[in-house]
C-alpha cells in the first residue's frame, strides 16, 4: 500500500477503501448467495481476501490481508446489514463499522488500527479531494467538465428536431450550453475580484 504520513491531509482518493456498492457492482456480492475473490481497495495496492456470505441468517464478508509493513496479517469479520428498499425492489446494502458499530456505505483503511472503519469512526479527518481545492479550481474543474459533455452530446445529435419537438440531445446541449454561459460569468467574477 502506499505511504501515508498522518501529516499529510487524507483525502477519500489517496486512502484504499471498501465500497459496498463496487463489490455489488463487480459481482462479489450475490443477494442471498456467497462469494470468494481477490479485491484491490486502491490501485497498486495488494489485494484482499474476501468471502461473502449472504445466504440465509447469514449477513458476513471475512477479509484477509497484509499489513503495510508486512509483518502482520488482518484476518477478521465485517457485519453486511440489508434495509429494504424505499422502491419495494431489493434491499441496500451496508457494512456495519467494527469501530463504531453504524452503518456505512464506504469503509476506509485507517493507518493506527490497520483496518477498515466508516470514516465517521477515523480517527482524524478525512476530507474529500474537493475541499483541498480553492474555489477558482473547482470552478475551472466544473467548466471543464462542461465542456466535456458538450462536445460528446454534439458528437451524438443526429438531428435537432423530431417533427415539431426538439430532441432530448438538443435540450441538454442548450442547458449545458446555458451552465457553461454561467460558469464563465462565475470565473470572470473570481479572477477580477
Amino acid at each position: 500500500m502506499n505511504e501515508i504520513t498522518l501529516q499529510q491531509a487524507i483525502t477519500t482518493e489517496t486512502i484504499p477503501q471498501l465500497n459496498i456498492n463496487k463489490l455489488r457492482k463487480n459481482h462479489y456480492i450475490n443477494d442471498g448467495g456467497y462469494n470468494e475473490g481477490t479485491f484491490a481497495a486502491k490501485d497498486g495496492d495488494p489485494s484482499l481476501e474476501l468471502s461473502i456470505d449472504l445466504r440465509e441468517g447469514k449477513s458476513i464478508m471475512n477479509i484477509k490481508y497484509e499489513v503495510i509493513n508486512g509483518t502482520e496479517i488482518m484476518d477478521y469479520d465485517i457485519k453486511i446489514i440489508g434495509v429494504p428498499s424505499n422502491l419495494g425492489k431489493g434491499q441496500n446494502l451496508y457494512f456495519e463499522c467494527p469501530v463504531s458499530g453504524k452503518m456505512a456505505k464506504i469503509l476506509y483503511y485507517c493507518i493506527k488500527t490497520h483496518r477498515y472503519i466508516s470514516r465517521e469512526a477515523y480517527p482524524q479527518r478525512i476530507y474529500y479531494e474537493s475541499e483541498s481545492k480553492s474555489k477558482l479550481d473547482r470552478l475551472w474543474a466544473q467548466n471543464s467538465d462542461n465542456d466535456i459533455k458538450l462536445l460528446e452530446n454534439f458528437i451524438k445529435m443526429e438531428r435537432k428536431n423530431y417533427g415539431s419537438q426538439s430532441t432530448k440531445i438538443n435540450n441538454k446541449i442548450g442547458w449545458l450550453l446555458k451552465n457553461q454561459h454561467k460558469l464563465s460569468l462565475l470565473i470572470n467574477r473570481w479572477i477580477l475580484k
